[in-house]
């Protein structure tokens, strides 16, 4: 017996412009909404993929092999990290006063 071989279907680019102008035309707001939280949310997950190389790169492997190793540097940039995650959890906050 032949298994049928499923194959993915090609894009339709006349359908996804079809539907795009749709979704545009009639829910505007949500269009332009939703496509802004993708974008600020690729954004933000490349910048911790970027933090976490820098701080891996430029603090963690430094201090591999030292028999004293000095520890200052990661916790100014970890203190730093939690006051702004502080600030904007409070800005957050005020978000409900408003």
């Amino acid at each position: 017996m032949e298994e049928e071989i499923r194959r993915r279907p090609k894009l339709d680019m006349k359908i996804l412009k079809r539907l795009i102008k749709y979704i545009s035309d009639n829910y505007k707001i949500r269009f332009i909404i939703v496509t802004i939280c993708i974008i600020l949310t690729s954004i933000s997950m490349v910048a911790g993929s970027v933090y976490l190389q820098v701080l891996i790169d430029d603090y963690i492997t430094p201090l591999i092999g030292q028999d004293n190793p000095n520890f200052g540097p990661k916790i100014e940039i970890d203190f730093s990290k939690i006051n702004y995650y502080k600030k904007v959890s409070e800005e957050t906050d005020n978000w409900d006063n408003v």
